[in-house]
């Protein structure tokens, strides 16, 4: 579930003391607020305070604290705990809030290391970037990201996005080293500008006109030798991108390359439901899916909580969906993992959207739960390797 911004939130799963030595590292003049007969919990008098701090501090707060509560959550203490690890650094000492919830372990971060904090900013940004295009059977290496190769890979963006669509004048790329294997390049292009209106400093209303960035992410695993792109473009422009990278950040030329592609409408077919081996200790769940018919009339079905799962609603319904039931297609579904205990692994879901024939939005760090996903998928029916003339 999408989670949206909120300072009163956040002041309210922060002890006060916390706050107030947040406010005085930044410079504000904590002196106007008695802040020992402040109560926890209660956070409109530190509400009031933000609101009256100046322009420029304030808005310098309002950053940080966004970023904070960006972390303040289960993919933000993984993305901490990953960037400690990446950077070789002292992990984050909770001193006395040994039972500190997610806030207080973001703000714990920004305190005691902005290097590991700014990396794990980055780093949830990647867990939750959604629908990923894959490719296999690429060089199994440590990627080029010299200057030279940073620039280049950068004018060569400029110009596709220049040249095809009108925008990307200015872009600008950034490689992170995970030190696992797997490496992320983030990539900036402009987009086209947007007019908007704001108060300047005398509170007067005036017309703006900027260039945002859009994101483009590139994420290479050198061991398995796959690269999988995420970003709001096309099919084919995300064909077009990872020629890029492979030509440049890879150095490599490849006629033929295998991609994989997703077949959903086996999901129809109960009897095709994967056999589910006893030692692997998982449950498959149907948590939505979207069929379309021939003349482009789609239907949508969401399982409830009730439910939990559409397999019966499937058998019950999926004739009824069409006169002609070989004739709709499957082009969404969502799917559940449920990962019982085993072992030294704990128990867990992992949920994850398909899109036909090639978008998915699986993107965990664990080997074996990522392992076993892709093996069911395949045992299924719903995952297969395509052989694809490359582009150039």
């Amino acid at each position: 579930m999408r989670r949206h911004f909120s300072l009163p939130t956040l002041f309210y799963m922060t002890p006060v003391t916390m706050i107030r030595d947040f406010f005085a590292s930044l410079g504000a003049d904590i002196s106007t607020l008695k802040w020992d007969k402040l109560k926890q919990r209660r956070p409109d008098t530190i509400w009031e305070y933000f609101c009256l701090l100046p322009n420029e501090l304030r808005n310098k707060a309002e950053d940080i604290l966004r970023d904070i509560f960006k972390l303040a959550c289960p993919d933000g203490m993984t993305a901490i705990n990953d960037a400690v690890e990446m950077l070789h650094h002292e992990p984050i000492s909770l001193g006395e809030h040994k039972k500190a919830n997610c806030y207080v372990r973001a703000l714990l971060t920004w305190f005691a290391d902005k290097d590991v904090f700014e990396n794990a900013v980055t780093f949830v940004q990647i867990y939750q970037l959604t629908w990923w295009r894959k490719r296999k059977n690429l060089p199994q290496m440590i990627p080029d990201f010299s200057d030279a190769i940073k620039r280049k890979l950068e004018h060569t963006l400029e110009n596709l996005f220049a040249d095809r669509q009108g925008r990307g004048h200015v872009c600008t790329a950034n490689m992170h080293d995970m030190g696992n294997g797997m490496y992320y390049v983030f990539a900036y292009p402009d987009d086209y500008p947007k007019s908007a209106f704001s108060h300047d400093e005398s509170r007067t209303l005036v017309p703006k006109t900027f260039h945002h960035t859009f994101e483009i992410v590139f994420a290479y695993d050198s061991r398995r030798g796959t690269l999988e792109i995420c970003g709001k473009v096309s099919n084919k422009v995300k064909k077009q991108l990872e020629e890029i990278f492979i030509d440049i950040v890879l150095n490599s030329k490849i006629d033929r390359y295998e991609e994989t592609v997703y077949h959903l409408d086996v999901v129809k077919d109960l009897t095709k439901f994967p056999v589910i081996d006893p030692e692997d200790r998982i449950r498959i769940l149907i948590k939505g899916l979207e069929i379309m018919y021939p003349n482009g009339f789609s239907i949508a079905a969401a399982a409830t909580t009730r439910q939990g799962n559409l397999v019966k609603h499937i058998e019950k319904h999926i004739d009824a969906y069409s006169e002609c039931h070989v004739d709709t297609r499957v082009t969404h579904v969502k799917l559940c993992f449920e990962f019982l205990s085993k072992g030294n692994r704990k128990p867990g879901t992992t949920t994850f959207c398909i899109g036909a024939p090639n978008l998915i939005t699986l993107q965990i760090k664990d080997t074996e739960r990522l392992e076993l996903i892709r093996k069911y998928l395949v045992q299924w029916g719903i995952e297969h390797a395509k052989v694809t003339e490359s582009l150039s």
